[in-house]
């Protein structure tokens, strides 16, 4: 009778543990079936890839008063920030000169007949005379030199006040206000994908979210850091950087009149500016959410174990299982990538949550679609 009871013991045990195995199995197989996923389509559209940077703004014309050096300021007519029209006087400046007035070489026009003996004695004393040249005397005089405007438009870096001596040869700065530019600085890895004429458009920064717009008009070929200078303590260059130009269209800086407030903003050399250059243009192309890429390794079949290349991938999905899809991408903007090879319009792609994207979606997997709203309620 004991035997039967641990038999029936063991019976019922191995039972009760099958039973629990099949549970947890199910418990398994239903919480990998409740991963929350939002999905989104595979579309036609028109992607504009842009490079994004900050710069400043400054006056395409910026021309430079030039003067002698050693000059001291008699007069200044201006002030920093003014503006004055073309030929407006700027400033009035002196130098001292010294000069030498008078004075003669020795001269003997005689000297010949003298030598020879035959001069009288009077003739004699004039030609010794003329042979003693005659000291100069110094004269000292104030020479004053008025300085213009070249052009019209805001002075700026006066060098020198009223009494000051002028310490080198540029006493001051005219920038005109009709054109402006944007210099910005342009990595290397985006440096290759502009082009002059590239489109623009761009915020200043001390106005607001007004948008301005604008063209690339010169790209530098030299980066500043090049060589030596460009060389760290870990003797690994540093990243190179183009300066890039983009004039600001002046139709659009009308905007910089603001009737609602009746008033003018005035920009000034040195703002600070956001830009945005369009270097690629594309329409009517397969397009997917940025958002929905991301990378996995690829796997060695021979191998059978993952290598260190990766794959660029999607996720797809059809009667709620999931699809791991190899894509080719193109062009891409900050919200949406180009598909040249991989998918097809229409179908149905995962594009949140990006932790499921990135790491734990995989080839068969069952999934709950839900809204982004309901991915992203608060647990009860």
């Amino acid at each position: 009778m004991a035997f039967f009871q641990n038999k029936n013991t063991k019976i019922i045990t191995c039972i009760v543990l099958v039973i629990l195995l099949i549970v947890l199995y199910k418990k398994g197989c239903s919480k990998a079936a409740t991963i929350k996923v939002v999905t989104n389509t595979v579309t036609e559209n028109t992607i504009i890839e842009t490079v994004d940077a900050a710069g400043k703004i400054y006056p395409i014309n910026e021309q430079k008063i030039i003067t002698d050096a050693g000059a001291t300021v008699d007069q200044v007519f201006v002030k920093d920030g003014d503006t004055v029209q073309k030929g407006t006087a700027i400033a009035t400046l002196k130098t001292e000169q010294t000069s030498l007035v008078g004075g003669s070489a020795a001269t003997a026009p005689n000297m010949q007949k003298l030598m020879s003996g035959g001069l009288n004695p009077a003739a004699i004393a004039q030609a010794m005379q003329q042979a003693q040249p005659t000291a100069p005397t110094t004269k000292r005089q104030t020479k004053y030199t008025t300085l213009y405007a070249p052009i019209t438009g805001i002075i700026t870096n006066i060098a020198a006040k009223q009494g000051e001596r002028i310490l080198t040869n540029e006493f001051a700065k005219i920038s005109a206000t009709t054109d402006w530019e944007v210099r910005t600085d342009i990595g290397e890895m985006d440096i290759v994908k502009i082009k002059e004429g590239d489109s623009v458009t761009l915020k200043i920064e001390a106005v607001g979210d007004r948008e301005f717009v604008g063209k690339v008009y010169k790209i530098a070929n030299n980066n500043a850091a090049n060589g030596i200078a460009g060389i760290g303590a870990n003797l690994m260059p540093d990243a190179a950087n183009y300066k890039v130009y983009i004039k600001i269209n002046s139709t659009s800086l009308a905007s910089l009149n603001d009737s609602s407030q009746s008033r003018h903003y005035t920009l000034r050399n040195g703002m600070n500016a956001s830009v945005k250059i369009a270097t690629a243009t594309k329409k009517n192309i397969l397009t997917v959410p940025l958002k929905a890429i991301t990378t996995r390794y690829k796997t060695d079949t021979v191998k059978a174990v993952a290598t260190t290349k990766n794959d660029i991938v999607v996720f797809t999905v059809t009667n709620n299982i999931v699809t791991q899809k190899t894509v080719t991408t193109g062009i891409q903007s900050t919200e949406a990538i180009e598909i040249i090879k991989g998918l097809t319009k229409g179908e149905s792609i995962i594009v949140e949550p990006f932790e499921a994207i990135d790491k734990l979606l995989k080839n068969g997997d069952k999934i709950k679609l839900v809204t982004t709203t309901e991915l992203y309620q608060p647990k009860q």
